[in-house]
């Protein structure tokens, strides 16, 4: 890449004139100093950089296979059997990856259903509520995503793998913040789009997590809402979860989506977990609870968790 450097109030530089002798020299005398000759300035520098490297690159070493062994005699912690999936999925047509999960035992994939990436972008609130273009039938959605999606999803289901969709974010256009983390600045079309999307991918998913980390600002920014955080995702959670049962019932095939919630991005964050089972409807609507604990050697939702969950009168709820 090229740098350019700017020298402020620099002064130009003018080259020293050429010096003439003052000593004219005699037919016996021999000047002691040779004049010093005319420099040329030169008004472009360009450097140049030569690099010779000075180490030969290594072959590409293959790794060698190691076999590992598992003490089953040794607990580590107490906590819920549900616990090997992966957090997310390789691509659709990474199979060797796809093969490794399966190998090595993985039983559920996450995927998200990114409904801000399938709703066109740039249109506003009112277009999609006055169905401009017909921007409400998701026909006229991303029909490359939609595929990216299910593409994920049945890969996973041909290898018995269990798949959690996870229904979020939201478009820009629907958030108070202007971004796809926001709190929906209209639940009637909140509900409208989770209804929708969650046709699309109904009979490739098993479960469905309500939003992702809501605990955290980066993924649930209030701004604009006047909620909580935690006001904020009781909202969206009974939002979406009804529109899902909704679906549920109108189709009418016996299938019933398996709803999680609080998604919370630590296992010791319990102040949304608190919000959630506090609240009758969502409480209702509720079949199991999901956490992330990336770096949480001891496990510790067994001991947080299970007794909130029993002072809220379910204390069976399975735990994710």
């Amino acid at each position: 890449s090229e740098t350019t450097i700017t020298f402020a109030d620099a002064a130009p530089i003018t080259p020293t004139p050429t010096q003439t002798p003052t000593n004219t020299p005699t037919a016996t005398s021999t000047p002691t100093d040779t004049p010093t000759p005319t420099l040329t300035p030169t008004e472009t520098l360009t450097p140049t950089l030569t690099l010779t490297p000075s180490l030969t690159p290594s072959p590409t070493n293959t790794p060698t296979p190691v076999a590992l062994s598992i003490d089953f005699s040794t607990a580590v912690s107490s906590g819920s059997p549900y616990v090997f999936g992966g957090s997310h999925s390789p691509r659709p047509e990474q199979t060797d990856a796809w093969q490794k999960m399966q190998d090595v035992g993985v039983t559920a994939i996450r995927h998200d259903f990114n409904p801000d990436r399938i709703i066109p972008p740039n249109i506003t609130l009112n277009d999609y509520k006055n169905n401009v273009n017909n921007v409400q039938d998701p026909a006229n959605w991303s029909v490359a995503q939609i595929g990216f999606s299910n593409g994920i999803l049945t890969e996973a289901g041909n290898r018995g793998m269990k798949r959690i969709g996870i229904m979020a974010y939201i478009p820009r256009w629907l958030s108070g913040c202007n971004c796809i983390f926001g709190v929906p600045t209209d639940f009637v079309v909140y509900k409208d789009i989770v209804k929708k999307v969650y046709r699309l991918y109904r009979d490739k998913v098993e479960y469905v997590e309500i939003w992702n980390e809501p605990t955290l600002a980066v993924f649930l920014n209030v701004t604009g809402s006047g909620l909580t955080r935690e006001q904020a995702y009781v909202q969206i959670f009974n939002t979406a979860a009804a529109g899902i049962r909704e679906v549920d019932a109108e189709i009418n095939d016996g299938k019933h989506a398996v709803i999680g919630g609080l998604v919370a991005a630590s296992p010791d964050d319990t102040g949304m977990l608190q919000a959630i089972v506090s609240d009758s409807t969502a409480k209702a609507n509720l079949d199991f609870i999901s956490y992330h604990a990336y770096d949480k050697i001891t496990e510790p939702s067994w001991i947080k968790y299970k007794p909130i969950l029993a002072s809220a009168g379910i204390p069976d709820l399975p735990i994710y």
